[in-house]
């Protein structure tokens, strides 16, 4: 039984070039955000310690339009590895635009 409810929070692009104004008008953010919920669930680690928890992660999205080069930007390690185990590799709809940009998103954890 899941106890859990995920709201992906305040996601940002980083992109090393300039956007054009058709791409900038395109927010892919949300999508990406409830595509991202459906691989997490509560760590294990927070269920102990926190009822109400947000984590930064970074990624890339490739080619093939999977989840690469994933960051996660908490102090634990063993958290950082089960969010890298539960999201790595996996599979996004997203536009070919998006495929190599480097997104940010906050991942809030709240426990029911």
């Amino acid at each position: 039984m899941k106890q859990l409810l995920i709201m992906l929070l305040s996601t940002s692009y980083l992109v090393a070039g300039s956007y054009s104004k058709a791409e900038a008008s395109i927010r892919p953010g949300k999508d990406l955000q409830k595509q991202l919920a459906v691989y997490i669930t509560f760590p294990e680690l927070l269920q102990k310690t926190a009822h109400n928890s947000s984590v930064t992660i970074q990624f890339r999205i490739a080619t093939d339009n999977r989840v690469e080069h994933l960051q996660v930007f908490s102090q634990d390690q063993q958290l950082n590895q089960d969010l890298i185990h539960q999201l790595m590799g996996k599979k996004l709809k997203v536009s070919k635009s998006e495929q190599g940009m480097l997104h940010t998103v906050r991942l809030r954890f709240v426990q029911e």
